[in-house]
């Protein structure tokens, strides 16, 4: 249990839990003799057995907004180094010249972040990272869904940078998008009638999550 404490995250960001680090207390006398599991990813139950199966958004629920996060950065010899972090996963090392492209390719091989969005926050500002005036990103996570973390930074020899919450996400995040069942055998979600796999944004794709509502056809 104490090693598993110094594990656990919350919504994917480690929550820097302790037990059993006080000597003597006897309200964590268990923190060395009582044992479970910690499962590898797509893994779960007690003892790791079962898949997990993929989570996404309720197609039925109406209204809901996708997380929303601004990257602010001002620098005025424009030479440093900035690594992105979410979910415990790092970016490459970007420029503070790097592009809208360049910032999305680099949040996007990070699995955890999923698809993403990114563009400059107002429509006049030049498409860099940073500038000598200072400049915003805005990052819109299109298919991780809730309320997210926000993303973390290293930046070395930048004057200044921030990375604040625009507009927390709302869609659900469960599994089989509460619109199947899952097979915990086989790691696939039975969907219920009238609905398939998603892409994710509510449309037809290879997500597997039973989030999309297929089209009624008739003859």
């Amino acid at each position: 249990m104490k090693s598993l404490a110094a594990l656990a995250t919350i919504n994917g960001d480690l929550a820097y839990f302790t037990y059993g680090d006080t000597p003597n207390d006897p309200k964590t006398w268990d923190a060395i003799r009582v044992f479970g599991c910690l499962c590898d990813p797509q893994y779960t139950g007690y003892d790791c057995s079962q898949y997990t199966c993929p989570y996404g958004d309720d197609p039925d629920t109406m209204n809901q907004s996708d997380e929303q996060q601004i990257i602010s950065c001002t620098d005025k010899d424009l030479v440093g180094a900035i690594v992105l972090t979410f979910r415990q996963q790092s970016t490459i090392t970007l420029s503070p010249k790097a592009t809208i492209r360049e910032v999305q390719s680099a949040l996007e091989a990070l699995t955890g972040a999923g698809q993403v969005n990114v563009d400059v926050y107002a429509a006049s500002s030049p498409d860099s990272l940073c500038t000598v005036a200072g400049n915003q990103f805005i990052v819109t996570f299109l298919t991780v869904h809730g309320d997210l973390p926000l993303i973390q930074y290293s930046a070395q020899r930048i004057d200044t940078f921030d990375v604040t919450q625009y507009m927390a996400g709302t869609k659900e995040n469960i599994e089989c998008s509460g619109r199947g069942i899952c097979d915990h055998g086989t790691g696939q979600c039975g969907c219920f009638e009238g609905y398939g796999s998603s892409d994710g944004r509510g449309g037809a794709g290879t997500m597997g999550d039973c989030g999309f509502v297929e089209p009624i056809t008739t003859n």
